[in-house]
């Protein structure tokens, strides 16, 4: 380590390997005027959640989200997950946003396709598209505590300029109730919640 100084007042010796600050030397190296020291190894050590939202929530967006049944075929229907996320988004203040009807090349989960397909609906009326699938990763079943699920959500956003990923995600909710008919909706909440942090945070 190389020396900060020649303290020929205070510590009438070379510092060299300890806090520079005089105040903090005094308090054994703590004190927080004088910032943060430590060694390399000790701040690899150090994560700190630091999160920058996205600068698109006024952009404008779709969202195409296929479910799957319980055997593995796409839902061709309706789009639970696609509406709970629509609905999370939207409380994260997204504008502009809704959802668009796709289902077959959102299913395959190739890019290319999905957004050669997109791209005639959207136009140039919005600036990225959500799609993806949520799937079970097993059948709702039966335990101690009631029914079991879990679902597996693997999300892409898309920039409709130009079809670049913006940003990926795979996502897992697992929920228990008494009731096998309240517990896939318990999941998918969770699962949407998850979801539109994500991309508020991701995109």
């Amino acid at each position: 380590i190389a020396p900060t100084e020649n303290d020929e007042e205070f510590r009438r010796q070379v510092v060299q390997g300890y806090v520079h600050d005089q105040t903090a030397a005094l308090m054994n190296g703590n004190a927080g005027n004088a910032g943060l020291f430590t060694t390399a190894a000790e701040l690899a050590g150090v994560t700190a959640a630091y999160q920058v939202r996205t600068n698109l929530l006024q952009s404008g967006g779709c969202l195409a989200i296929v479910d799957f049944s319980q055997n593995g075929t796409p839902i061709t229907t309706r789009s639970d997950s696609s509406s709970s996320v629509l609905t999370e988004m939207m409380k994260k203040g997204f504008v502009r946003v809704g959802n668009i009807d796709f289902t077959k090349e959102v299913a395959t989960g190739d890019k290319d396709r999905v957004y050669n397909a997109a791209k005639p609906m959207i136009g140039g009326s919005s600036a990225y598209l959500v799609y993806g699938t949520v799937k079970y990763q097993a059948p709702v079943a039966k335990a101690d505590a009631g029914y079991t699920c879990t679902l597996v959500a693997d999300i892409t956003c898309l920039n409709m300029k130009d079809g670049s990923v913006l940003y990926h995600t795979v996502k897992t909710a697992s929920a228990t109730d008494e009731k096998d008919w309240q517990v896939v909706p318990k999941a998918r909440a969770d699962l949407a919640k998850q979801i539109a942090d994500a991309v508020y945070y991701g995109l």
